[in-house]
């Protein structure tokens, strides 16, 4: 991958007002949380069917590039057969701090925003943590990561009958020494610490899904395209943040959630859409009943 202190050329997207733009958080949304991988390949059709519309999409998630190009971005591109299409969907990984286009011609372009990389010392101070029990034993340090630093749950096969509700043990003793290290580096007024049901990240306070949200509707708005509403898919609480930037934006649009309700219960949920089932199964269901209706 290239690295470029600029953003590529934007494509010559088709203008128009498309029905619908979609924005998509990966995990526990696209993929199942615990194989971390696609296990319904149903949802690449349903994301081609949208593609083919000339309906935007939207990877906005906090895994690296290398995870998004594997687990979707490389087994959708098998699955199309125009590659002028792909000049629809986006990858805003990182939280904002990669970015992902392609082409006219369905060549992937990236862009790494060098501003916000977490200082290499801390890297190092992390892993080196991360690599110690407790936390090894139910989680390790993502070394695919470009500006973030991200220590997350092992695979299911690598956990060694250790539980679930060790590795959120585990996590909460994580963040104590992690907020140790921050203020240690005296990083605390540019970086901060977000745990998630999957991963503990230190990211620079900039970025996060809102910021993925504004690059998303930026980019559409550079290329002529309003869409008629938006809707986000989410799992847990810190994907409400989609949801709560459109409405900042002024912009028409929903959260469809499928994590728990439970997670939001102190948030406004007049524009919020659960989902019978949950996680993956859940956004499948939403998308394969929406095609339904078109």
């Amino acid at each position: 991958m290239n690295e470029q202190n600029e953003r590529p050329n934007r494509p010559k997207i088709e203008k128009g007002q498309p029905q619908t733009a979609w924005l998509f958080d990966i995990d526990g949304v696209l993929t199942d949380p615990l194989e971390k991988k696609v296990t319904h390949p149903a949802l690449f059709d349903e994301l081609i069917k949208r593609l083919e519309r000339q309906e935007p999409v939207a990877l906005n998630t906090g895994r690296s590039l290398e995870f998004v190009n594997r687990v979707i971005l490389k087994p959708l591109e098998k699955k199309i057969a125009d590659a002028h299409i792909l000049q629809n969907i986006f990858g805003i990984v990182e939280k904002g701090g990669v970015w992902i286009s392609y082409d006219l011609d369905g060549k992937q372009e990236t862009y790494v925003d060098r501003n916000i990389r977490a200082p290499e010392d801390l890297k190092d101070e992390i892993r080196a943590l991360a690599a110690k029990p407790p936390f090894s034993e139910t989680m390790f340090y993502d070394e695919t990561k470009q500006t973030m630093v991200s220590v997350e749950l092992l695979p299911k096969d690598q956990m060694h009958g250790r539980s679930f509700e060790e590795f959120q043990e585990a996590q909460r003793a994580l963040v104590v020494e992690l907020q140790r290290l921050l203020s240690h580096h005296h990083l605390e007024s540019s970086f901060r610490i977000d745990p998630s049901r999957i991963a503990t990240d230190v990211q620079n306070k900039n970025v996060g899904k809102a910021l993925g949200v504004r690059q998303f509707v930026e980019a559409l708005r550079t290329r002529g395209v309003r869409p008629t509403q938006y809707l986000a898919f989410g799992d847990s609480e810190s994907d409400y943040e989609m949801y709560e930037e459109l409405k900042r934006l002024g912009l028409p649009g929903q959260l469809v959630y499928v994590g728990e309700q439970e997670a939001l219960r102190e948030k406004d949920l007049s524009g919020v859409v659960f989902t019978r089932r949950k996680v993956d199964q859940g956004t499948l269901e939403f998308l394969q009943n929406a095609t339904k209706s078109v």
